[in-house]
């Protein structure tokens, strides 16, 4: 009795090794966040994980889906995923890209995107963009051939 039940129930359970990672933290040290952007340092360690993990593709959709599992499983593995990525991240952002029932692939997108808008928040404008900015706003005005002759400067 013991033995057979053993087997049969290990059977039906399949071991993926990202099952038994108990604290992200312990291997991915940074946490993303507004004040110290290391999107590029975090990127690398997760994605560095994620292949070790064979889990990569739940964040990258160049890589192939795995097929010899069930729907059920996959639900699981993208759930751990999805968890791996908000115990990285700052409450901050964590607030802003959670969505219930999202995908880990669409969570990760969202992050890029929010890197990518914070990447031109701090970005510097050359003075001479400023003045023709401005000045743009000033033509079919009154002042609209001084503007004219600015512009062509």
């Amino acid at each position: 009795m013991g033995k057979d039940d053993d087997t049969s129930s290990s059977s039906s359970y399949d071991y993926h090794l990202d099952l038994g990672v108990n604290n992200i933290k312990n291997v991915i040290p940074l946490i993303l966040d507004r004040e110290k952007v290391q999107y590029s340092n975090w990127v690398e360690l997760f994605e560095c994980y994620a292949h070790a993990y064979n889990i990569l593709d739940h964040i990258d959709s160049k890589t192939p889906k795995l097929t010899d599992i069930s729907d059920e499983r996959l639900k699981r593995l993208d759930s751990i995923v999805k968890n791996w990525i908000y115990g990285t991240i700052s409450k901050d952002f964590l607030e802003t890209i959670i969505e219930k029932g999202a995908a880990a692939q669409q969570i990760w997108d969202k992050l890029k995107n929010l890197k990518d808008q914070l990447a031109n928040v701090d970005q510097p404008v050359l003075e001479q963009k400023l003045v023709i900015r401005l000045v743009s706003g000033l033509i079919n005005t009154d002042v609209d051939i001084v503007a004219a002759m600015i512009q062509q400067m």
